[in-house]
């Protein structure tokens, strides 16, 4: 019979729908970052197939295959491991001519990489639930959850972005930091100096775990250099490669780093206060002086601190849409270890994701679930030979029945919702704070965990009227 509390274990409709949309997201989308991401990938090994690696950036900067951005951003950290997984379809463009940029079911092997470091993430999300709470039914749901999220549809299966490495890499160190009980295990700087080294993002939650579990100052700012000893070590060696510099002066990090301090008010001698830098300095004070009770809390505040860091940056600041990926899985390890108030998070993040999209759409944002960045001669016009009939951009959709004035309402008043939301998860989750909830909080209906995973649903079936219309 169908129960709509939650009772033992998680139904399999649910990871049915969850797995589905998925799968169709998989099959419809080639977001044009994942076409560079893939290239820039192979590239690795052209130049190590022509003897000389030190052309990377100067053979990159050609872009042969004309794709959306020229230069490479970032480490080659988690490109990598990607090539070697790219080593396939690599095979089929090197020596029998193959346009992998071009070709659906390559950029669908591709795109499976992703997919792996998701579930490589998803693992060490059980493992670390199990770990704190002996639990597997928590650990099911947490696991479920971070599947099912919004944005790890649109941060993966849409936009194929490497921001998972970034989960997958800070999860296996939180997992390590949490096991250890000296502070001092090797593995998790090692896997978090990785994650910063993806992405800077992860040095956000670095900086305040360090704070958090070790008080003498000396160390923390010896633990705090440990975190970016591999991006040193990257541009020492790739500093002088031809072209090196003028791809790291061209892409996206400064434009990222002024989004993160932009939204400020004019304080002191008329200089500007960063709302984001103020928050963390308030965070990072808290965990300071936080001083565990025992193993539990010490976990337990990993996980929340780590949220939090997050959070932060998602309340200040301006970021890509697809960026909220980045909570995953820590927000939903959160909620496996606050059982008591269990339905209110869940209600909470599913309000969070609904109008934060409807924000992002409302805002007639050009790259999300756009049908000229992603839907060209994906797996759908190769397997059943048709054309995209309609060059469909959801949020201009949207925008066409609004006016100027009543979407730049709703786009704040769904902005302002979702903003509520971060702060009440925030409040309610603190460690060992001393509110009091009804026992009803532990369980949740069954028809709002469905209604939260098909949020994403009809944004979908509009995109596939461009085809069938």
């Amino acid at each position: 019979m169908f129960n709509w509390k939650i009772t033992k274990d998680n139904l399999r409709i649910e990871w049915g729908i969850a797995i589905a949309i998925a799968i169709l997201m998989l099959i419809m989308f080639e977001y044009i970052d994942l076409k560079s991401l893939t290239i820039w990938s192979t590239n690795i090994l052209d130049c190590i197939a022509d003897g000389d690696i030190t052309k990377y950036y100067q053979f990159t900067a050609l872009n042969l295959h004309n794709l959306s951005h020229q230069y490479v951003s970032g480490t080659l950290y988690s490109l990598i491991p990607w090539s070697i997984w790219n080593i396939p379809i690599w095979i089929f463009q090197r020596y029998f001519g193959y346009d992998i940029a071009n070709s659906s079911f390559s950029l669908l092997w591709s795109k499976l990489f992703l997919v792996l470091a998701l579930i490589i993430t998803l693992i060490y999300t059980y493992k670390i639930v199990i770990y704190i709470t002996k639990d597997r039914n928590k650990a099911k749901w947490s696991v479920y959850l971070s599947f099912s999220y919004l944005y790890t549809y649109i941060g993966l299966f849409y936009a194929g972005q490497n921001d998972i490495l970034i989960c997958m890499l800070g999860t296996i160190a939180i997992y390590h930091l949490i096991k250890s009980d000296n502070n001092n295990n090797p593995l998790f700087y090692l896997f978090a100096s990785l994650a910063i080294s993806v992405k800077y993002f992860f040095f956000i939650p670095y900086t305040i775990l360090i704070l958090l579990t070790e008080k003498k100052l000396f160390k923390i700012f010896y633990k705090l250099f440990i975190g970016i000893i591999p991006i040193l070590l990257f541009k020492l060696i790739c500093y002088k490669m031809p072209m090196y510099l003028e791809s790291s002066t061209k892409n996206a990090s400064n434009t990222i780093f002024q989004n993160i301090i932009s939204h400020s008010f004019s304080i002191i001698d008329g200089y500007s206060l960063s709302l984001f830098i103020f928050a963390l300095v308030i965070l990072a004070f808290i965990a300071y002086i936080k001083r565990f009770e025992d193993k539990q809390d010490r976990a337990k505040s990993i996980i929340y601190f780590t949220t939090a860091s997050y959070i932060l940056l998602f309340m200040f600041s301006s970021h890509e849409f697809y960026r909220m990926i980045l909570l995953m899985p820590y927000i939903f390890i959160l909620f496996s270890l606050n059982k008591n108030i269990f339905r209110l998070n869940i209600i909470l993040e599913t309000l969070l994701s609904l109008f934060h999209f409807i924000a992002l759409l409302a805002a007639s944002n050009y790259y999300i679930l756009s049908a000229p960045m992603s839907m060209y001669g994906n797996i759908i016009n190769t397997v059943f030979n048709t054309q995209l009939k309609s060059k469909y951009i959801l949020g201009h959709i949207i925008y066409h029945f609004l006016s100027q004035e009543s979407g730049l309402m709703i786009g704040q008043i769904s902005a302002t919702i979702s903003f509520a939301c971060l702060v009440l998860i925030l409040i309610i989750n603190y460690p060992n704070n001393k509110f009091k909830f009804p026992k009803e909080e532990s369980k949740c209906e069954r028809y709002i965990i469905i209604c939260r995973g098909l949020i994403i649903l009809p944004a979908l079936l509009v995109l596939l009227v461009g085809y069938f219309k």
